[in-house]
């Protein structure tokens, strides 16, 4: 009223406002606004009137509240007042100007108890005052808005079911409607949850009777169960009378209410619709998640899990994919990757969305790679250098996978499944270790620079590791050699793995002319007083730090390298508080010039074999102490990084044996005292620097001759002999070719098995598996799938389709007239079989790096080439579309003439 009495413009300073009001003495105030003291007065006579206004000043505002006729006051009190005459106090009014509006719309009128909902807005209204009106007409959808969210916590301006149902999910929503009534009369309190409840449309009035019940947060699992009750009932697909059994069941969740089967329907397809959308975005998919755990937990109160469990959304389904996944696992491949392809499509399996993942996904991950490795070719190699590489290669992946699939699940049933995998892995493991084991033992007088180097990788031995590669990169490039002390080479893919998906700026690299990482041969028994003081002076030696410090200031003194520095545990533990690195470290890798070469030696590995469990750590770059801040020290100075290690090491799974023995020099070592059993080896030779240069040594993962402890080295297995050599670099420093001072970008290292579901049995460099069905995409498609089957090659031998292509006359003359093309047949070959196995023919572009053995920053290049040649006269054979890789194979085909 003092506001109105003012004008628009301001004017009028002080003033005096009748009202017609009860004059009780409560009501006396004295209030301030804008400046200016605003006296209420109640007046219970004329005689009382006249008194205020003899007390009056005329730049303040008195407002008289008298229940006098205006015949009583007459005209001489009446000319003092504003308007002349007394005025009754309108509560909508007051609304009207907190909202900053100059009208209200008739839907809000209509709400009924006016009185009441206007007095309830005032009573809450912000000192601020309310948002102002849009155009200056108070809405029902911008006042009652405004209120959600003030008093709920809600978005003002993206008031839908999305946002009413996430609201509502949340704990404490209950708590927050008590607290609007409490504050705002039920009357704005009805008003409000009506509004809320409308905007789900149909479903309005399940959702009122949850919110006015005092149940807000059931609504959202509520309504996820009634929309798959009602589908089972509608559909009729055998489900119809326990769905119908379920919905009697929870009647009395909505009783007293009268709710239509249409309703009922409306408010759970809107619910389905925002879980569905919840579980899309990071910020809400916890929200929804839980959600649908209660909605689970209603479904068994229904007597109806079975429902829950074909639902394809609960909890419960994710955990029936599990189940048949574990049932297809040691049957065919394609069985297993169909099963697994359901796990992966799950709503719930994204577990990017909030950081965590279902503890099930990362043991089942593995255990499908191994189920895909165990279904590759197993080639038969006799030669020492193949077995190394095949243990730098392939069976490192498989340790990996073994020891993620070994840590497993709660689940009885599902921990049976990943078991019965594991051993067949490691079945076939133990046949691999002991003939790499064989080989060795012929081959322990081996000299020279290296074993082998091929087009794959060169294998070292490891005392000429530092003179021969790293000395020699340093001589062109600064390195930093770091050795992590019992660093395996399963381990290392998965320190390198993590360094790499890191946005930094590092790039693998390998030396020109070969396609894999290098790696190297251990001193004999793989023992760090042998190895390692082996590996840092470049000669066969035992010893310890000092002799590791002399010999390997010694090595880069013969290499011309004007200085070299090797820091052990000590200096690199010992650091200013607040200081990752000691300042002599620091220094020593910023000093470039003077400095070519600087090595640092890292325990966290060899130190977890005795004290905590190696398998059951994730090898990360933040799990290998201090390895982070050398490398971005070194990324700073612009170093290049080799990553090695003395020797690697097995882990203790509780499963193994302990064979007592006398003089042991490790817990997988002993004097060549007796024959050798068939999980050992013995050895002799100038690479043996124990027990007189004869040992025997344990070569099957369980045996020991030492007390149980996590882990174990010393031992002839090519887990603990093989040894990796990974060279990283800053991207910065490459050339724009990608290659630096003999080396080149690394292709992806992982066997396509590891990356890529393939129904294709090829040969284990190619891809692996059997042949079968693909599984089709889940959502709208307008084409059902082609099941092309590949027919044998004469003779009867089976033929991969891109076996048939890049054999075929078709093939041969196009890739005449393509032009130069640097992709071989090989890569040609593995790509087609590799995109043709994959589901709906679509391969993910991180797998088709894989497949083509191209570095991710090159594959652009790869396929456009790929396409150059297969693409026939502008026919799209390969396209790519968004991150996937698309062949059509109906189209090879009659392209190159191998149709079946």
């Amino acid at each position: 009223m003092v506001a109105k009495a003012r004008g628009s413009d301001g004017r009028r300073k002080g003033g005096v406002i009748g009202l017609r009001a009860v004059p009780e003495v409560a009501a006396a105030a004295t209030l301030t606004d804008k400046g200016q003291r605003i006296d209420v007065v109640p007046c219970v006579s004329a005689l009382a009137v006249r008194d205020a206004l003899r007390e009056h000043r005329d730049a303040d505002w008195l407002v008289i509240l008298t229940d006098r006729d205006e015949s009583d006051l007459g005209p001489g009190i009446l000319a003092h007042f504003v308007w002349q005459q007394l005025r009754n106090p309108d509560p909508w009014d007051a609304v009207k100007q907190r909202f900053d509006a100059t009208a209200l719309d008739r839907a809000l009128l209509s709400e009924g108890h006016r009185a009441e909902l206007a007095y309830g807005l005032l009573k809450i209204a912000p000192e601020e005052g309310w948002p102002a009106a849009p155009a200056g007409v108070l809405s029902r959808d911008h006042a009652l808005g405004s209120v959600a969210s003030q008093q709920l916590g809600m978005p003002l301006h993206s008031m839908d079911a999305f946002a009413v149902l996430a609201w509502a999910s949340r704990a404490g929503s209950a708590a927050t409607i008590a607290d609007l009534r409490r504050d705002a009369g039920d009357a704005l309190a009805e008003a409000v949850l009506r509004w809320l409840a409308g905007r789900l449309g149909e479903g309005q009035r399940p959702m009122l009777r949850l919110l006015t019940g005092g149940q807000p947060e059931q609504a959202l699992p509520l309504g996820v169960v009634l929309h798959i009750l009602v589908s089972a009932k509608v559909d009729g697909a055998g489900d119809r009378r326990q769905a119908e059994l379920a919905l009697a069941r929870l009647e009395h969740r909505w009783s007293g209410t009268s709710v239509s089967a249409t309703e009922l329907q409306a408010f759970g397809a809107t619910c389905h619709g925002v879980v569905r959308d919840m579980l899309a975005r990071s910020e809400s998919w916890r929200a929804g998640y839980t959600a649908l755990g209660t909605a689970d937990r209603i479904f068994t109160e229904a007597g109806a899990d079975a429902l829950a469990r074909d639902s394809y959304l609960l909890p419960s389904s994710l955990t029936q994919c599990y189940r048949e996944l574990a049932q297809a696992m040691g049957g065919p491949l394609q069985n297993v990757e169909a099963a697994w392809d359901s796990v992966g499509k799950h709503p719930l399996n994204t577990p990017a969305l909030d950081g965590t993942a279902d503890p099930r996904l990362q043991p089942f991950e593995a255990a499908v790679r191994l189920e895909r490795w165990l279904a590759s070719d197993d080639d038969s190699e006799e030669d020492l250098a193949s077995l190394v590489r095949r243990q730098s290669a392939v069976d490192s992946w498989v340790d990996a996978a073994v020891n993620t699939a070994a840590q497993g699940t709660d689940d009885a049933a599902l921990a049976r499944a990943i078991e019965k995998t594991v051993v067949k892995a490691q079945e076939r493991r133990t046949a691999h270790d002991r003939q790499f084991a064989r080989c060795l033992a012929a081959a322990t007088d081996l000299s020279g620079s290296s074993l082998g180097n091929s087009d794959n990788g060169a294998v070292w031995l490891i005392e000429d590791i530092v003179p021969k590669v790293a000395a020699k990169l340093a001589q062109q490039h600064p390195t930093l050699l770091l050795v992590l002390d019992g660093m395996s080479t399963g381990v290392a893919t998965q320190v390198v793995r993590s360094i790499l998906a890191r946005p930094d700026g590092w790039a693998e690299i390998i030396a020109q002319g070969t396609s894999q990482r290098a790696c190297g041969l251990a001193v004999l028994p793989t023992l760090t007083e042998h190895s390692r003081t082996s590996l840092l002076s470049g000669k066969l030696v035992s010893g310890s730090q000092p002799q590791e410090q002399a010999g390997f200031a010694a090595v880069a003194k013969a290499a011309g390298l004007a200085g070299a520095r090797l820091f052990h545990k000590k200096p690199l533990d010992s650091s200013r508080p607040g200081f990752l690195l000691s300042d002599d470290i620091a220094a020593a890798i910023a000093d470039t010039s003077e400095l070519p070469l600087v090595a640092c030696v890292l325990n966290s590995i060899d130190d977890a074999l005795d004290r905590s469990d190696p398998a059951g750590i994730s090898w990360t770059d933040e799990a290998v102490r201090h390895l982070r801040p050398l490398l971005a020290s070194a990324l700073a100075a612009g170093r290049a990084v080799m990553l090695t290690a003395d020797h690697g090491h097995v882990v203790e799974r509780r499963a193994g044996t302990q064979r007592a023995a006398a003089d042991i020099s490790s817990a997988r070592s002993r004097p060549a005292v007796g024959p050798a059993s068939e999980d050992e080896v013995l050895v002799a030779g100038t690479r043996v620097l124990d027990h007189g240069g004869r040992a025997i040594l344990a070569v099957d993962e369980g045996l020991r001759y030492g007390p149980l402890k996590a882990g174990y080295h010393g031992g002839g297995s090519p887990a603990e002999v093989v040894v990796p050599l990974i060279v990283i670099a800053p991207e910065a420093t490459m050339s724009d070719s990608g290659e630096l001072a003999g080396w080149k970008l690394a292709p992806p290292q992982e066997p396509l098995w590891w990356a890529l579901a393939s129904n294709e049995r090829l040969p284990q460099s190619v891809l692996v598996g059997t042949r079968g069905k693909k599984k089709r995409d889940e959502g709208p498609d307008l084409f059902s799938e082609l099941e092309e089957t590949i027919p044998p090659a004469p003779g009867g031998t089976p033929s991969s389709v891109g076996q048939r292509v890049v054999t075929s006359a078709a093939y041969v003359a196009q890739r005449k007239l393509a032009g130069r093309i640097s992709l071989d047949d090989v890569q040609v070959r593995s790509i087609l079989d590799a995109a043709a196995s994959a589901v709906g023919t679509r391969l993910p572009l991180a797998s088709a790096a894989i497949a083509l053995r191209v570095p991710p920053t090159r594959l652009s290049g790869a396929v456009a080439q790929l396409q150059k040649l297969l693409n026939v006269e502008g026919y799209a054979v390969v396209r790519v579309d968004g991150g996937m890789l698309v062949l059509d194979v109906v189209l090879l085909r009659e392209q190159f003439g191998v149709a079946g």
